[in-house]
């Protein structure tokens, strides 16, 4: 939605691109939007692997290793200076997953923004 781009562009403004899109009710009528296909622009490998229930797979043998969730209850720690300022970005060893600042998924929760999962969260954590 339009609210959604405008919280990514007032805290990480001009980095990622949203394409207009039309979206249709289950009827066909088209919904009023503006309505935008999201695009996080960057890689970045922030994740602390010591604090995290995250391992390694492929690390030695290949520049496209990844980090596989350990069984158990979730942590994640990020290393604050390499996130910066981003909003939100994608973790390049991680299934290129998307992960929000906790600066992006307080102005959420502060405009009542619905419609995704902001509960496995990464502590920020400053080294």
């Amino acid at each position: 939605s339009s609210r959604f781009r405008d919280c990514i562009e007032e805290l990480d403004p001009g980095r990622h691109q949203f394409f207009p899109i039309s979206v249709e009710d289950r009827h066909g009528a088209l919904k009023p939007g503006p309505y935008f296909l999201f695009n996080v622009v960057g890689y970045i490998d922030s994740i602390i692997e010591a604090q995290s229930s995250l391992k390694a797979l492929g690390r030695e043998v290949s520049e496209a290793w990844i980090y596989q969730r350990e069984v158990g209850p979730w942590q994640c720690a990020m290393d604050a200076s390499i996130i910066g300022e981003r909003a939100c970005w994608t973790e390049l060893h991680y299934g290129r997953r998307r992960f929000v600042s906790d600066r992006l998924a307080a102005l959420f929760r502060q405009r009542k923004l619905t419609g995704f999962d902001l509960d496995d969260h990464c502590d920020e954590v400053s080294i």
